[in-house]
C-alpha cells in the first residue's frame, strides 16, 4: 500500500509562510508593548530637564501658630535658568523636635515666572520646635525633589 503525503515543495512554502506570519505577529506585539514605555521615559526625561533648570531661593520663612495649627510662611524667589520654568506651588517639609510635618503652599491662580516671588503658607501640624525647613518647587510636570532649598533658624512670625 502506498502512503500519500504533502509534496516537499508545498511543505516548504507552508513552512516559510508560517514563519513569516509568526514574525509579523511577534513584531507587532513587541512594538505595541514597548511604545508606551518609551513615551513615559520621554516624559520623565522632560520633567528631569525641567527640574534641572529649576532654582529657588528662600527669601524669608517664619512660624506661626502652635500644636496642630503650626503654619510655615515663606517667600521664595523663582531663579530658574530658563524663562519657561514656571512655579505652580511648593511643598514644605518642617523638621521639628518631635516630628516631621509636610504641607502644600496653595497653588497660585497663575504660575510664577522666573525672577518673580511666590509667597504662601502651609500647615505642617504639631512638630514641636522647628529647627529646619525644606522647600521643594512644583513645576508643571510635578515636584522637583532635587531642587530643594533648606533654611535653618526659623523664627516666629512678627504680628
Amino acid at each position: 500500500m502506498r502512503k500519500k503525503g504533502v509534496s516537499p515543495l508545498i511543505a516548504s512554502v507552508l513552512l516559510i509562510a508560517f514563519t513569516i506570519m509568526l514574525f509579523v505577529l511577534i513584531t507587532t506585539w513587541v512594538r505595541k508593548s514597548v511604545e508606551p514605555g518609551m513615551s513615559q521615559a520621554e516624559e520623565k526625561l522632560g520633567s528631569a530637564l525641567e527640574c534641572m533648570n529649576t532654582k529657588i531661593e528662600i527669601i524669608s520663612a517664619c512660624v506661626s501658630g502652635s500644636g496642630a495649627n503650626t503654619e510655615i510662611k515663606v517667600k521664595v524667589d523663582n531663579n530658574a535658568d530658563n524663562d519657561n520654568i514656571m512655579l505652580y506651588g511648593m511643598k514644605v517639609r518642617a523638621i521639628g523636635s518631635t516630628n516631621i510635618g509636610t504641607g502644600d503652599i496653595d497653588k497660585s491662580a497663575s504660575p510664577v515666572a522666573p525672577w518673580n516671588r511666590l509667597e504662601g503658607s502651609a500647615k505642617v501640624g504639631d512638630v514641636g520646635t522647628i529647627s529646619k525647613i525644606e522647600v521643594y518647587p512644583e513645576t508643571k510636570s510635578g515636584v522637583c525633589r532635587d531642587a530643594v532649598e533648606t533654611k535653618t533658624g526659623i523664627a516666629a512670625c512678627s504680628p
